[in-house]
């Protein structure tokens, strides 16, 4: 049923809202609540909506693999030279290099800041 709702939305906005909007109906679906037959009778016609919402949707047929490549590169890029640079002050440290010497490499004596940005 979630995956279904989310597919209709997706297919028709080009996006996905978190919290689910009906996320109370899903937990009570989930908990047995709602009969049986009429969460199948609701999936049944859920089944045609996602149907007639991707044969209608603007997105593409196939995602574009390049900007995914470049987002996954993009945040591993970040991951391990953000990495590198706390091992740097950890080992300057340990070395007794003041503060200056520490982020010397970078042209500056202040640590970088990080960007929430995606690059």
């Amino acid at each position: 049923m979630r995956v279904g709702r989310e597919a209709v939305e997706l297919l028709t906005t080009g996006r996905v809202t978190f919290p689910l909007p009906d996320a109370d109906r899903i937990r009570r679906i989930k908990a047995g609540e709602i009969a049986y037959a009429a969460v199948v009778a609701e999936i049944e016609c859920l089944l045609g909506e996602v149907e007639a919402a991707a044969a209608a949707s603007a997105l593409p047929d196939a995602p574009d693999q390049d900007f995914i490549d470049e987002l996954v590169m993009g945040a591993y890029r970040r991951q391990i030279l953000g990495r590198a640079l706390l091992d740097g002050l950890v080992v300057a440290r340990r070395n007794g290099a003041p503060a200056a010497a520490r982020f010397a490499d970078r042209g500056d004596a202040r640590p970088a800041r990080r960007s929430r940005r995606l690059a």
